[in-house]
Order: structure tokens, then sequence, then C-alpha cells
């Protein structure tokens, strides 16, 4: 996991890969690899934005349950490739006999508006095969574990994530209708309901809303006068 889904610009500590690691003996994680790579390369995009500056940063692997960083964080070349590059990790942490760890793979996007633009960019991340001496070691006997001691004995790569721009959508809703009569003086009268929708790229926080009233006689074919209300209560 997670599943292929959109993600925006600008957001931090985004889920790229999401596995889990579960030891049958106690052992210690002295190396992962991990492959990043983005699918669109037009100027501007894909992993780095010229030679300037990466679209990709704090790459970094967490314990999804304590929030605590295990690996990294890790930045991409700047003149490396566009493409596709390996980041290498060597922060060491214990995995008890018994234990499952949840752990995730997370970046912070840059905020490029190149990576949404003409063709959105695609990125995926695949942690690399555990194949070589000194990655997995175990604590009772001293011996570093080989391939063939770990399932799956193979690379395990995360669905694709596509980049967006963050999004929000305003709708008239079905309540309240038009055409209601009020008696004068009633309070809490309902004017207005509005849906607010966001994009499936990232939560939208919304900070305030501005309401204009119009006013017109019932005999009268137009609005003519207008009170707008700034609101930040929301």
């Amino acid at each position: 996991g997670p599943s292929a889904s959109n993600i925006a610009v600008n957001a931090k500590d985004v889920v790229l890969l999401r596995f889990s690691v579960t030891a049958v003996s106690d052992v210690e994680v002295k190396q992962l690899a991990f492959t990043v790579a983005d699918q669109n390369t037009s100027t501007g995009d894909g992993l780095i934005s010229g030679t300037t500056a990466a679209n990709y940063t704090d790459l970094k692997l967490i314990d999804e349950d304590s929030g605590s960083t295990l690996m990294g964080p890790k930045e991409l070349s700047v003149s490396g490739l566009d493409t596709t590059q390996d980041l290498t990790y060597t922060d060491a942490f214990d995995v008890e006999a018994g234990e499952t760890l949840n752990l995730a793979f997370t970046a912070d996007i840059r905020n490029n508006t190149a990576l949404t633009s003409t063709t959105a960019d695609q990125v995926a991340v695949t942690l690399k095969q555990i194949s070589s001496a000194g990655q997995i070691r175990d604590l009772g006997s001293g011996n570093d574990l080989v391939a063939a001691d770990i399932v799956p004995d193979a690379a395990v790569t995360g669905y694709t994530m596509t980049l967006t721009q963050a999004s929000l959508t305003l709708a008239l809703a079905s309540t309240p209708v038009t055409g209601n009569s009020f008696v004068k003086g009633t309070l809490g009268v309902e004017g207005l309901g509005v849906l607010f929708t966001a994009g499936t790229a990232s939560d939208v926080t919304v900070t305030g809303i501005t309401v204009a009233t119009l006013f017109k006689a019932a005999t009268a074919s137009s609005y003519s006068s207008a009170s707008s209300s700034a609101g930040t209560d929301v």
C-alpha cells in the first residue's frame, strides 16, 4: 500500500510506500535500499527540477504506529537521474521476535506546478530486494540473514501515485429550498446551504468565507441592495 491515488504538490510527509516487517527472532535491520521513480521527465518536473532542486525531499522511513523516524531523512541528488534514483539507508533499528512493525516511506512534495501541468507526474517507490550480507543481522546468533531467510525474497513495489493540485468544489445544497416564507422577526432562518467538497489529493482547511446578503421588495424585479459579512469561525 497505500492504494494508487492522487497526491498534492506542496504536501508534507506523503506516504509513498507502506509495508510491514515481522521477525521470527530478534534481528537488527542495518541497511535498506529504496528506488524512487518518476514517470514524467519534461522540463521542470520528474525527480529533479532542472538541475537545481529536487521535487521530492525529506525522504524517510517511519514507524507508523509510534510516528518515529527509523531511517533518514535523505535527499535526492540534483545531479542524479531525473527518472529514477536509489537511496541506501544505514540507520539501524531492531525488531523483536514475534514483533510486527508497520512502516511507511514518506516524502515532502515540492510546490512546483510543473508536476501537474500538461501530463501529471506519477511517482512510485520500491523497497529493493534484500540480497546481500550485512543488511539484517540475527541478534541471537550474530549471523547476517541471507536472501533465502527473507519472505518475500523479492523487491516490494508500491502503487503509482499521481501528482495533482489540491482543490475545493462548492455546490448549492438541496436545502433550504427556494421560495420559503418566514415571519418577520424569526431568528435562525436558514437562507443558504453550500456543500464544500475537497479533491482527492489532500485535505483542505477553510480559514474564512464571505457571505453577501441581497434584499428586494416582494414586488421588485431585481435585487438592489447587498450586505456582506466575512467570517473566520469555520
